[in-house]
């Protein structure tokens, strides 16, 4: 939201929006850090092996599978920049958008997120990275495992 926005729905002057998204972000991030229901943290272990049985019993082929990934493209103002213009800009669109790609668990918890992406790149692009990671957890499991 931007912070003309809050000055009009608060009816707030931009230094007192200004000083309390200033002082107000960096509580809201300590708070979000000391909370264990806000973060974001991928399985282990059991919690690992439930949300594969969850999908198994679902979809018996995918065995070893335990999460799904959805992407969102938000919509963001051009840039003064060139090099940021170019990067948030997606052709096929015709938009300036920075990409938000999270992952769930098959519980519907988020377990990882890539934010701030550049518009221009491929979901698949993004991902890659986590898919590399699931795949070296994956190997690391005992055999009886998912």
């Amino acid at each position: 939201m931007q912070e003309t926005s809050l000055q009009q729905i608060f009816a707030l002057v931009p230094a007192t929006v200004s000083h309390y998204l200033t002082s107000g972000l960096p509580i809201l991030l300590q708070t979000l850090h000391s909370m264990t229901d806000a973060q974001i943290q991928w399985p282990w272990g059991p919690d690992f092996e439930w949300c594969s049985a969850l999908v198994i019993a679902h979809h018996p082929r995918l065995q070893g599978a335990f999460r799904s990934i959805n992407g969102l493209k938000l919509p963001v103002q051009t840039s003064k920049d060139d090099e940021i213009e170019n990067a948030t800009y997606n052709g096929w669109l015709s938009e300036h958008f920075i990409s938000f790609v999270i992952t769930f668990s098959a519980e519907g918890i988020m377990i990882a997120a890539r934010t701030n992406a550049p518009g221009s790149w491929h979901d698949s692009r993004q991902t890659h990275r986590r898919v590399v990671i699931s795949h070296n957890i994956h190997a690391s499991l005992p055999d009886s495992g998912p």
